[in-house]
């Protein structure tokens, strides 16, 4: 923490930016914006490099609110002793067929 930085400056969007810079690469974000459902308003756009490398291209994307959950993996599921609906009601709303 610098010298110009309090208690009173570090907010939970400071927290996670310093997470993002520090844990680069490493596969905490999504749970870090999760956890702080924030996952939406951090995530919902971004910049890509076009097919050449040269123009950024935004991307905008929705993130339902569902998807805060993650899917049932089917071999969890597959070995439930339920029937079918049963079995497609247990699995996280937004990820049912």
């Amino acid at each position: 923490m610098s010298i110009k930085e309090s208690s009173s400056t570090i907010t939970i969007d400071y927290i996670l930016d310093e997470r993002l810079r520090e844990f680069w690469g490493e596969g905490y974000r999504w749970f870090d914006l999760v956890r702080t459902q924030t996952w939406h308003e951090k995530a919902k756009e971004y910049s890509i490099s076009d097919a050449n490398g040269r123009e950024p291209k935004k991307v905008v994307r929705d993130i339902k609110k569902g998807y805060y959950l993650r899917p049932i993996p089917p071999g969890q599921i597959d070995g439930m002793e339920a029937t079918d609906d049963e079995k497609r009601a247990f699995q996280n709303p937004e990820y049912q067929n």
